[in-house]
């Protein structure tokens, strides 16, 4: 069996599972809070954390927006993460 590609079409992803990002949306209100280099701890379901840092947020807050989007950059050499996971995420320094 086959299937037929068209040019430019995707035909599959390579990804290094080795480190992995986190995206987070981060309220309006508390982006003054978070900045670059800010340590951050990730946490699978049942799963250890795990430490990452902040290194990137939005450059603006988009009109009518009522979050900003940060990336957060995590080690996974164990693997134990899987790309498409569901974490929840502490920011250090943050607050409750």
């Amino acid at each position: 069996e086959g299937q037929y590609v068209m040019m430019g079409e995707t035909i599959f992803n390579v990804v290094n599972e080795d480190n992995l990002a986190v995206i987070v949306q981060i309220r309006s209100e508390e982006i003054p809070k978070i900045h670059i280099g800010q340590e951050a701890e990730n946490t699978i379901e049942g799963g250890m954390p795990v430490g990452g840092k902040i290194d990137f947020i939005e450059p603006l807050l988009k009109k009518n927006a009522k979050t900003m989007t940060a990336r957060i950059y995590f080690e996974n050499t164990n693997h134990n993460y899987k790309v498409g996971s569901l974490v929840k995420v502490k920011i250090k320094g943050f607050g409750k």
